[in-house]
């Protein structure tokens, strides 16, 4: 009987060792990333474009890869990649973002050191090292074109024209699918406009007033210390951080990190978390505008109207009126207005008669 009693007891603490192995080992796997795990799902020939940053005590250094062959490799590298135990490094000069475009929103890996960041913390990742060492390639066959000028704007720019360094960025854009989404302005104030669509065919625009860090400027950075909508109400805390990397290559990379509890609507409604190349868009002139303008009205109503006019605002935008002369007989006429846009250089702008936003170029 005592030997029975001895037996049970025996099996119970092993039981009870083994339940505690069990949670330490638990407890010691990583946090499932669904970001790498979704970027290493995606197959190389479906991604449209990778785009990275790789920071070092150097500066910041960015690109954008849309060759198959180098998105093959890159995808091959991250292919190899695993997480292993978490990491109380912080943050680090050796730093890497990368942004894989596959349709629908873009996907971001952010890598501090030798980890990845996931929701605020940092798990080691294992592999890492193949990965950045192709990327430094790739920004060394292009160093001398792609380095990001050093330059320190004077303390009077501030006080003077604030964005006399940047005008020439104004009208930069990004766009997704062949879709506009967001773009700068620089003019009394830098403005990001954003077009949300909230499940609507039509887009609609929010246009927010960023205020930058003035006590660092630098030609080649700027960062984002406070976010007003076209209301004038403050929605810094909807963001992390907000960051614009001007590059001599004629981009700019804008590096978003929402808080993503303040996320209200849905992935339409919202200015994501990601990175985004803004690029140049070629400036049309007024004829070649209202042209634009009867395009974009028989793409949309099957009607091209065989008269267009244009008022020049004199504040950088054009209204322009679609119409027909229609013969009532008896040497009376008629004339039937389709469409009144008022539209920027760019062919942006609004429809007046309905209110909504159009982009005469899509």
């Amino acid at each position: 009987m005592k030997l029975r009693i001895f037996l049970t007891a025996l099996a119970a603490c092993l039981l009870l060792s083994a339940c505690a192995a069990g949670e330490t080992a638990e407890t010691k796997q990583p946090m499932v990333s669904s970001a790498l795990e979704a970027v290493q799902a995606v197959a190389s020939e479906e991604i449209e474009s990778i785009t990275y940053t790789r920071y070092t005590e150097g500066g910041a250094f960015s690109g954008s890869v849309t060759d198959p062959g180098t998105v093959k490799e890159i995808c091959r590298r991250l292919s190899g990649l695993t997480l292993g135990e978490e990491s109380k490094v912080g943050t680090s000069d050796d730093g890497l973002h990368l942004t894989v475009k596959a349709g629908g929103e873009p996907l971001t890996l952010y890598f501090e050191g030798a980890n990845l960041v996931l929701n605020g913390r940092q798990y080691a990742a294992e592999g890492l090292s193949p990965l950045k060492q192709y990327i430094d390639q790739l920004i060394a066959a292009e160093t001398e074109e792609t380095t990001i000028p050093e330059t320190t704007i004077p303390e009077t720019t501030a006080q003077g024209n604030p964005y006399q360094y940047w005008d020439y960025y104004s009208g930069y854009a990004y766009e997704s699918a062949g879709q506009l989404k967001y773009w700068i302005e620089f003019r009394d104030e830098f403005y990001l406009h954003c077009l949300f669509r909230s499940g609507e065919s039509e887009p609609y625009e929010e246009v927010y007033t960023l205020y930058p860090d003035w006590e660092a400027p630098s030609a080649q950075q700027l960062t984002i210390r406070t976010v007003k909508d076209e209301n004038g109400n403050d929605i810094t805390d909807r963001f992390e951080s907000l960051d614009f990397l001007f590059s001599s290559e004629d981009v700019v990379l804008m590096q978003v990190r929402r808080d993503e509890q303040t996320l209200a609507g849905g992935e339409e409604d919202n200015l994501l978390t990601g990175e985004y190349i803004l690029k140049p868009r070629e400036e049309k002139t007024p004829e070649q505008l209202c042209v634009l303008a009867q395009e974009y009205y028989k793409r949309n109503y099957d009607f091209y109207p065989p008269e267009a006019a244009f008022t020049d605002n004199g504040d950088g935008t054009y209204t322009i009126q679609l119409y027909e002369n229609v013969d009532l007989g008896e040497g009376e006429s008629h004339t039937a207005t389709s469409a009144w846009y008022t539209v920027d250089t760019y062919g942006v702008g609004i429809d007046e008669i309905t209110g909504r936003t159009v982009d005469l170029t899509r």
